[in-house]
Parts: C-alpha cells; structure tokens; sequence
C-alpha cells in the first residue's frame, strides 16, 4: 500500500486556549497543497495543566503515530512537525527530544511565530507591550502558569531557547511577526540552531502582527502562506534523496 506524507501540526494559544478555526483551516490548506494528511492533537491546557502536561501529550502523539505508521499508511520518512506561537514551542521541544531519545526525526520543522525564550529579554518582548492578540504582558502571564510548581532546575526544558540540543536536528523554517513581542527570540533561535540544524531558514515577515493568518484572505498572509508552502514541499521531497 502506497505511504502518505503527513505533517503533526500543534496548534497555539497560550498553552492555553483550543484550537482556533483559522488553524484548522490552514490544517486543510496545508493537507490540499502538499497532498498530505495533517494531525492536530489537542492536548492539556492552562490553568489546570501545566508544563509537562502538554509536552507529554504531543511527546504521546508522536510516538503512537510512528508506531502505528504502516497502519495508517503513513510514511516513515516524509513527514513534519509543527506549531504556531505555543504550540512551535511545542513542536521545537518535540524535535529535539525526538533526536535525543534517537527516535525517527522528521524531514522537517515549520516554527511559526514562536514561543521560545521564559527569560523574556529581548528588546521586541521590552517593546511590544500592548500589541494586539499577543504581547508582553500576556506572555509573562503565559509563563507564569505554564511554569507555576515546576522545580526551577526544569524550566529550562521547557524554553527552546535553553533547552538540551542533540548533535543534529532536521531542516527548520522559522517565521517571525513584525509588531510582535515573540519576534526576536523567534529570530535568536534561529541562530541558536544553526549548524546543528541541516539549513534554517529564517523569514522575518513584514506588517505582521502575531496570528496575522487569522485573515486568511489578506494579500499579507496569502503571500507568506504560499512561500510556507513552497518550504514545506521542499523539505518534503528533501525526504526522497
């Protein structure tokens, strides 16, 4: 029976709020255009769960869709992971466990606009305070339940930007929002993987706010949604050489 390629899409919010409409209806987009299937866990949300609640549910998810890939005729080599804001915090944990427990890595990780660093001290998270949808003073409050009774030495684990890296990980896509307080660290863990990382490939978005693809017919997201794509399909057929 023919394998399908397939993409592990880990919605955000907050770590949390469920899954927002315009995510699953980039879900079907991203499905149509690549000729994909596209799994989007829910998992255990804020205030009454917090880290590693969600971490070990999508941890979860992934090893039940690896080892039941002949099942649902899944291929064991082309696949992705990603996430948007929380939810790419999320995926990036995910991938770098995946490599570190020296489980199969997926072909590739699409980090959107990403949650990635608890510190909270780059200049855009000191800038944008009051943005809409997504800022500062959210951000700190995010952290402070996703973290609240979590032993100090495992807060680490739950930031991207400290967490352990394994030696290798696959290709990356990092998108960045323009008016966003989540923006530089966005871009900092770009950096941070590269070289470690087989290519990283950082698009900082202009006249962006955070979830701007919420307006799904704007000119702004349909072109940045097409050059997602174009990355997404590229890191697929990476896959087969």
């Amino acid at each position: 029976r023919p394998e399908v390629p397939w993409i592990l899409d880990i919605h955000g919010g907050g770590f949390g709020y469920v899954m927002a409409e315009y995510q699953l209806l980039n879900a079907c987009i991203y499905s149509k255009s690549l000729e994909c299937r596209v799994f989007l866990p829910s998992y255990h949300l804020l205030p009454e769960y917090p880290y590693p609640a969600a971490a070990k549910d999508v941890q979860a998810v992934y090893q039940y869709l690896i080892e039941h890939a002949e099942t649902f005729q899944l291929s064991r080599k082309k696949f992705l992971v990603m996430g948007d804001s929380a939810g790419a915090a999320l995926a990036a944990g995910l991938v770098n466990d995946t490599a570190c427990r020296q489980l199969p890595m997926p072909c590739g990780q699409v980090l959107l606009y990403p949650v990635a660093d608890r510190r909270m001290q780059t200049e855009s998270m000191k800038r944008y305070t009051d943005t809409p949808l997504w800022n500062a003073v959210n951000n700190r409050h995010m952290w402070e339940l996703y973290l609240k009774d979590v032993p100090e030495e495992a807060y680490k684990e739950a930031s991207p930007m400290e967490m352990k890296l394994p030696d290798r990980l696959p290709p990356a896509y990092i998108e960045t929002t323009e008016f966003d307080c989540l923006r530089d660290e966005g871009a900092a863990y770009a950096s941070r993987i590269m070289g470690i990382a087989d290519t990283v490939r950082l698009c900082e978005t202009k006249g962006t706010i955070h979830g701007y693809d919420m307006a799904m017919d704007s000119p702004v997201t349909k072109k940045y949604r097409k050059k997602r794509l174009e990355i997404m399909k590229e890191f697929l057929k990476g896959a087969d050489l």
